[in-house]
């Protein structure tokens, strides 16, 4: 026997009894709406939720990947920045004469096929 039915039974089958057991029952299913309406939030949420941290995943993975080709760049613009300091040492050393009687400083090879 529900609890429904015992205070059904204790209050009697007039009209208190039964209007008390529909606002009993009334209230009891309107929770039982609230309960299902936050469950179907809760679950829409979760899908948002699973749906950002697979972005997130995604973010990352890409960013490590341009950090990672950052770095490759780095490495290169010093490469080339110390070839462009040799050339200059080159060209500034004891003029003309020691331009012709010297080989221009080589390409170094991390860079020569960017050339």
């Amino acid at each position: 026997m529900s609890p429904l039915e015992v205070i059904g039974l204790a209050l009697g089958s007039g009209g208190v009894g039964s209007i008390l057991t529909a606002a009993i029952q009334m209230r009891l299913n309107h929770s039982a709406v609230q309960v299902d309406q936050f469950n179907a939030i809760v679950d829409a949420q979760n899908k948002r939720i699973d749906e950002l941290h697979r972005q997130i995943g995604e973010l990352k993975a890409n960013l490590h990947g341009e950090m990672r080709e950052h770095n490759e760049t780095k490495r290169r613009y010093r490469i080339t920045l110390r070839y462009i300091r040799d050339l200059r040492d080159w060209l500034n050393s004891s003029g003309v004469a020691h331009l012709a009687n010297t080989a221009v400083p080589g390409i170094p090879s991390e860079v020569q096929d960017d050339l």
